[in-house]
């Protein structure tokens, strides 16, 4: 693995030079010079923006969620649309300010399918845990690789995720949808398949009991 050093050298910075433009991107950044930033290194550029957002944007999603992992979940999301639409910012407002503006966006879709603040993302940190995965709350993009693939589930397989979350028994799980346990229990190996071969981090899935 590189160093800090070794890499600054490869890019042609030494680490002084690194540490000199991570603080001129900062400075842009509060000037509301993103692309200036972008140009100079677009993943500090990046960082710096999401640095400068994440606490107010938490506070502000905070209060509009039903939980703290709705809340986690939510600002993933936001993390990723930031990333992704940060070149289009134009600095007619400022960086919190639209970031705010699009959390509203993100919350305002989830009361839109009908359910809590939290509902675009319900069932993403069950969902990575089914696959081996304990999510933080600094997992931004594996929460929203996961609440990517959630989206894909039929919603048979999302009713047995929910009851397997819950720690309730096949036997349980069969009563309650009633159907049989080996036809159950396939899904849900399918389902694990499917996230053991194409899960963002190397994770190994507990089998099914």
């Amino acid at each position: 693995m590189s160093t800090p050093k070794a890499l600054a050298t490869k890019q042609g910075l030494t680490p002084e030079e690194r540490e000199e433009r991570r603080k001129e991107i900062d400075r842009l950044i509060k000037q509301k010079k993103v692309g200036a930033a972008l140009a100079l290194d677009r993943e500090q550029a990046t960082l710096a923006a999401l640095r400068a957002i994440e606490p107010p944007a938490r506070a502000f999603i905070r209060k509009s969620s039903r939980s703290e992992v709705d809340a986690d979940d939510v600002y993933a999301e936001l993390a990723v649309r930031v990333t992704k639409y940060l070149p289009d910012f134009r600095g007619e407002a400022s960086l919190v300010s639209w970031a705010f503006r699009i959390a509203r966006s993100i919350l305002f879709e989830a009361r839109a399918r009908g359910g809590p603040a939290g509902a675009c993302v319900t069932g993403v940190s069950d969902l990575a845990a089914s696959s081996g995965t304990v999510l933080t709350t600094t997992d931004h993009l594996q929460r929203a690789w996961f609440r990517e693939r959630l989206k894909t589930l039929s919603e048979e397989e999302r009713r047995i995720l929910q009851l397997r979350s819950q720690d309730r028994s096949w036997e349980e799980i069969a009563k309650e949808m009633h159907k049989e346990q080996p036809a159950l229990r396939q899904v849900y190996s399918r389902l694990l398949e499917r996230l053991r071969g194409s899960a963002p981090v190397a994770a190994e899935p507990a089998e099914p009991r």
